[in-house]
């Protein structure tokens, strides 16, 4: 767990499904940024659909907030670009 990533996050002005699956990131994410959950976990963790999910982390992609690296076919590494 990032404790510097999540007071990041926190700080964001993001609606709050956005903020929860960002959350959801930070609180696993290591201190560079980066962690491998699984759609399922972040669904579980936040309350959110698995579509929700997938829009919120189009839209943090969008935004330069987030990375997604294709791992292997079931494996997405997650990279949470913070300044």
């Amino acid at each position: 767990m990032s404790i510097k990533l999540m007071a990041a996050v926190w700080d964001l002005a993001l609606p709050l499904p956005r903020k929860m699956v960002l959350l959801s990131l930070a609180d696993q994410a290591n201190d560079n940024g980066e962690c491998f959950p699984s759609i399922a976990t972040i669904e579980r963790r936040t309350g959110a659909g698995r579509r929700t999910v997938f829009e919120q982390l189009l839209q943090l992609e969008q935004m330069g907030v987030l990375t997604r690296v294709q791992i292997s076919k079931q494996r997405l590494l997650f990279k949470l670009n913070y300044a």
